[in-house]
This record gives C-alpha cells, structure tokens and sequence, in this order.
C-alpha cells in the first residue's frame, strides 16, 4: 500500500518521472517544463508553510521565498509561451508536518531536490543547449539563498516543540 501511494505522490509532483522515463533522456523543453513545475510547487508549498509559522519574522522570511520562486515560476512559464509550449498550471501538494521543524525540513529536503535537479540538467545540456544550461544555472544560483534561509531556519526549529 505505501509503494502505491508513494508512486501516486510522484507522478502528481514529477509528471516527467512517469513510466520510468528518465531525467537524462528529458528533451531541454521538457527540462525546462519540469523546472517550472518543481519551483511552482515549491514556491505553493513554502507560501503555505508561511502561513503556519510560529514568529511574524519567519512568516515574512517564507513569503520573500515563495513570491520570489513564484516570479521564476512566471519567467519560466513566459519563456515557454515564446517557444509556443503552454504549460497547464501544475497541480499543488502542499506536504505539511506536525510541527515547524518539520516542515522546514520538508521544504529543505524539496529544495535540495529541485538543486540537484538544476545541477544535473545543466551539466547535461551544457555543450549541445548552451542557451538552457545557462537559465538553468541562472535558477541554481538564484536558488542559493532560499536553501541557506531554509538550513537556518531548520537549524533554529525545535524538533521536540509543538508549535503550529
């Protein structure tokens, strides 16, 4: 049963994992639809972890994170239109945890993900689709202090606390 659930939750978050397709075989648009896909999500799901946190100044931090992985998200989602590839809004699943600390460390986690992704995707394209591997290292440094907010935050949560 969790084998099932876990595939459903990855094919909703990262349609392009579907049937076993690979993210080395990933065609450069379809690299640059999933990284849409990846920081729209991540921009929805810190944008509501914003909503949860336990000090105003976290709040406020979380939504400087989420507004501006949402304008990448939009830069992105412009970029793609230019080419003539419309890209359904993604579907949300804001991943939530018992406490603050866990969600930090969700967030954290997702956001070490969408880095990983970023890091391989433009070692790949780099020789053959210079012009992507650009944007997608742009993203990555772009991506440098909402992880550090991220680790800090995670660093300074109390696991043990019950705070909302």
């Amino acid at each position: 049963m969790p084998g099932r659930l876990f595939k459903k939750l990855r094919d909703v978050l990262f349609p392009e994992a579907k049937d076993g397709s690979d993210n080395y075989a990933m065609a450069p648009v379809e690299v640059v639809e999933s990284t849409y896909r990846r920081i729209f999500q991540l921009a929805d799901q810190i944008r509501a972890h914003s909503e949860q946190a336990p000090y105003p100044h976290i709040a406020e931090a979380l939504r400087r994170v989420a507004a501006e992985k949402q304008a990448q998200a939009d830069e992105l989602q412009q970029r793609l239109r230019n080419l003539g590839v419309w890209v359904p809004r993604p579907t949300t699943l804001s991943v939530s945890g018992k406490n603050h600390w866990e969600r930090m460390t969700v967030d954290l986690k997702n956001q070490k993900s969408l880095d990983d992704f970023l890091q391989v995707q433009q070692a790949r394209l780099a020789v053959e689709y210079a012009e992507i591997a650009r944007l997608l290292g742009e993203l990555r440094t772009r991506q440098t202090p909402h992880k550090e907010l991220l680790m800090t935050l995670v660093a300074v949560a109390d696991p043990q606390a019950t705070q909302t």
